[in-house]
């Protein structure tokens, strides 16, 4: 080993220790400031978060409330031995609006009903749970032919199906049909729904 070598290493050696221990020192000191926002910032993005999505929330919830209600007024006409007999029915298209019915509701105007419609023929039944009006049903085929009739009772739980499928049924105050001399067989204009025209 050359003369002044073993000084020198040492001075080397002293030096790349303390370029070790030095960025380790400032490093310690930069986490504290660096940590301590971390923790911050995310429970404040939380907090504005839940502010912009309160409002959108509530809107959800009335459209939800709106939906199920019903969906328009319109006119179907029924071609009976008596000639034509107009009806101004609520729409229930949605699974909301046919679920919830008449349901609830102390009566029911005369020369009105609810008109319930699928986008394909169903075989479903009907049940007067929570329906406190006393109802007359007409099941209709995606031809708009009446191919069965029945009277409901309220609040019962008795399930009405003509047993064969129907796209569409009707439900007014019991006895209506009879007085309108509707019957099965007959056939139902319903081009103002198709066509999505409100009652007048």
């Amino acid at each position: 080993m050359p003369r002044g070598s073993g000084s020198r290493s040492g001075r080397v050696t002293r030096e790349i220790f303390m370029n070790i221990r030095v960025p380790s020192k400032m490093a310690a000191r930069d986490e504290r400031p660096f940590m301590l926002p971390s923790k911050i910032i995310p429970a404040k993005l939380i907090l504005v978060l839940m502010l912009m999505l309160a409002p959108l929330m509530v809107f959800t919830s009335a459209g939800c409330e709106e939906e199920a209600d019903n969906g328009g007024d319109t006119i179907i006409v029924f071609h009976s031995s008596a000639g034509e007999v107009n009806l101004k029915v609520e729409v229930a298209r949605t699974e909301a609006q046919r679920s919830r019915g008449l349901m609830g509701r102390d009566d029911l105007p005369d020369n009105s009903g609810m008109i319930f419609i699928w986008d394909k023929p169903t075989q479903g039944g009907f049940w007067m749970k929570d329906t406190f009006i006393p109802l007359s049903i007409a099941f209709i085929s995606a031809d708009g032919m009446i191919i069965e009739m029945q009277d409901m009772a309220p609040k019962s739980l008795e399930i009405h199906s003509p047993g064969v499928a129907y796209k569409y049924a009707v439900e007014v105050n019991q006895g209506y049909f009879g007085e309108n001399a509707i019957e099965i067989g007959d056939s139902v204009d319903l081009s103002a729904i198709d066509q999505g025209l409100p009652a007048t």
